[in-house]
């Protein structure tokens, strides 16, 4: 069995693909990986594919790992521009 902090599972969902894939986290060697590719983009709003997806690939990871998923890294492919301000503050430290 493998303890839930010692992998992490990550889904990445496009237009044209969804992948599921759990590493070890310590090692990053791959312990899963599934990938489904569609001919035709599906439309955002089709959620029965991605439903039997995880359906198919939640059931078979918790099964070899020997526990339940807790957390999902989620990956979303978009032509969409997202705008993202960064800041970045330099402290000053004052000697007295």
């Amino acid at each position: 069995m493998i303890e839930e902090t010692d992998f992490q599972t990550f889904l990445y969902l496009s237009r044209k693909r969804y992948v599921i894939y759990v590493d070890e986290k310590k090692t990053l060697r791959s312990l899963y990986k599934e990938e489904i590719k569609f001919v035709d983009e599906i439309h955002p709003d089709d959620l029965s594919h991605l439903s039997k997806f995880l359906d198919q690939n939640i059931y078979k990871i918790e099964k070899l790992v020997g526990n339940f998923i807790q957390d999902i890294t989620l990956i979303i492919e978009s032509d969409k521009i997202l705008n993202v301000d960064i800041g970045i503050k330099k402290k000053i430290i004052h000697s007295s």
